[in-house]
């Protein structure tokens, strides 16, 4: 697919043309090196109306809300995950981004795309998993990590 984007914030974006998301300041979307068939956006009722219409634009995103609006009701990520994988009849390999680690500059899809296909080629029931030290106690449980 010719017109996929992957997300990116920051002052590594400089430069680089740009469309405005309904994500907070310094978030946004471009071209990338690598090309998904999908992506989805699983989101909560408060901000569910923004990424549709955000959305709109690009036939490649499809935005789910989970239903829930306050912190407390949150499903958790594997029943989110749960969500999108029935609402989708998905029965492929997937590419799970939680939270706000797309838009973290040191993180880099791309490289994370390659190793798992070095590791998909080896093995076809292969699976990644990444995870990102929270140094703050108070961001970790306002991300929802518990210690």
């Amino acid at each position: 697919m010719d017109e996929c984007f992957t997300l990116i914030s920051g002052a590594h974006c400089s430069g680089v043309p740009v469309i405005d998301t309904p994500f907070r300041s310094g978030r946004y979307l471009r071209k990338p090196s690598i090309c998904c068939f999908c992506f989805f956006f699983q989101t909560n009722e408060l901000y569910q109306g923004k990424f549709k219409d955000w959305a709109k634009n690009y036939p490649f995103v499809t935005v789910i809300s989970d239903g829930t609006s306050t912190n407390e009701e949150r499903l958790g990520a594997v029943s989110c995950l749960q969500l999108i994988i029935e609402a989708f009849s998905i029965d492929d390999s997937l590419m799970v981004i939680g939270g706000d680690t797309l838009f973290y500059e040191d993180f880099h899809l791309q490289d994370v795309v390659e190793e798992f296909e070095v590791l998909y080629r080896g093995n076809s029931q292969a699976n990644l998993v990444l995870s990102y030290t929270c140094k703050d106690d108070g961001k970790a449980a306002e991300l929802g990590s518990r210690a």
